[in-house]
């Protein structure tokens, strides 16, 4: 039984999972991504994880890393807005020595995740995706006629980074304006802070009470405080909602996708986030758009980008063995 190793190194946290061959889930990890102290810690803590999951499942015949940043074509990290300790690391490089002779595919988290997506989730018989990944940062993917879209660089795809408004708030990424402003979970938490100190005590009284009880104000929590009845907490989701809905419009004039996943942690919000994002799609696409692409959620959950990891691994797997050096970005 061959297994399938991949990671997820996210801004927060780093996903773990090993597939068999049938692309099974057999072990799944998470732990926080320690990389404040460069990529030596950050690496060292993900290897001992590994370390861990082989002894339990048996040796691993393929790896795939995916990563929270723009990579180009070699697997460097040219920017991590929301992990810039491990900007200029090459991939590659440090998997390839922890892992000499494994087969290794190195990739950025939203194109893994859209991979997944295409081959057994939520883009399952679509020739043209694109996905937009709400966490820690706002990242995106770009699916045409089955492959990838990496562009001259390897850095196409960022639709985090589509400007909403030419003055709005700051980005991690240093400019101003762009989907992540509005749609990560640090500007969501931002948002309903603000909205809170505005509020009528009992409009804000359910978000006040988990707060009170040491709970952040993040999308998790805005979602169960709004289906309890937090007046607040739908009018937070309802105007991120829209943003979502106006920089879907973006994507859909653009691309011409056959749909738009929409996944990440803010996305567990569900339709109290979607609604609003579709309701204002509909209203600003264009007559001859309307209708053709929908807005779908991600099928495959927070594991979605490791799942694609591993499937590229096995991808780099099975070229290496027909003579390939390089797998080509396809479902």
């Amino acid at each position: 039984m061959s297994r399938a190793l991949g990671i997820d190194v996210g801004g927060t946290s780093t996903k773990i999972v090993v597939l068999d061959e049938h692309g099974t889930l057999l072990q799944r990890r998470q732990v926080p991504t320690a990389a404040v102290a460069g990529p030596q810690s950050c690496f060292d803590a993900i290897e001992a994880v590994v370390a861990v999951l082989e002894a339990e499942t048996g040796p691993i015949d393929s790896i795939g890393i995916s990563f929270a940043g723009l990579l180009d074509r070699q697997g460097i990290v040219a920017q991590a807005p929301n992990l810039p300790a491990l900007e200029g690391t090459d991939l590659r490089r440090q998997w390839g020595q922890r892992c000499p002779g494994v087969p290794l595919a190195v990739e950025n988290d939203v194109n893994s995740a859209l991979v997944a997506e295409a081959r057994c989730g939520a883009g399952r018989g679509a020739r043209d995706l694109c996905m937009l990944s709400l966490g820690t940062g706002v990242g995106g993917a770009v699916f045409l006629d089955g492959h990838l879209v990496h562009g001259a660089h390897g850095l196409a795809g960022e639709l985090g980074h589509l400007i909403l408004q030419s003055d709005g708030p700051p980005c991690t990424c240093g400019q101003v304006g762009h989907v992540e402003a509005y749609l990560s979970t640090a500007a969501i938490v931002d948002q309903a802070t603000a909205a809170l100190e505005a509020a009528a005590e009992e409009e804000g009284a359910l978000l006040r009470a988990a707060i009170a009880r040491g709970e952040r104000p993040e999308p998790r929590v805005l979602a169960r405080c709004a289906r309890e009845g937090c007046g607040v907490c739908r009018r937070v989701l309802s105007g991120a909602g829209r943003w979502l809905g106006i920089a879907c419009v973006q994507i859909a004039h653009a691309l011409d996708p056959d749909r738009i996943v929409i996944g990440g942690g803010v996305s567990r919000a569900g339709e109290l986030l979607l609604d609003p994002a579709r309701e204002e799609y509909d209203r600003r696409c264009m007559r001859a758009v309307r209708g053709r692409v929908p807005l779908v959620l991600a099928a495959l959950g927070v594991d979605g980008a490791a799942i694609g990891a591993a499937l590229l691994g096995r991808d780099a797997m099975e070229t290496a063995g027909e003579g390939n050096e390089t797998p080509p970005p396809a479902v």
